[in-house]
C-alpha cells in the first residue's frame, strides 16, 4: 500500500506503514482529530 503522505486524505483507519511521512497534512490531519494543542512530542 503507498499512501502519499504530502496529499492523500488521511483518516482514523489510515494504515501507518514503513514509509510513514511526517509532513504538514499529517499535522493538520492529527490537529484536527486531536486539538489544536497537539505536537508531535512522543514516538509511534
Amino acid at each position: 500500500m503507498n499512501i502519499d503522505w504530502h496529499s492523500s486524505s488521511l483518516t482514523r483507519s489510515t494504515i501507518v506503514d514503513k514509509n510513514y511521512k511526517n509532513t504538514q497534512n499529517v499535522r493538520r490531519f492529527m490537529m484536527d482529530e486531536c486539538g489544536s494543542d497537539f505536537r508531535f512530542d512522543r514516538e509511534f
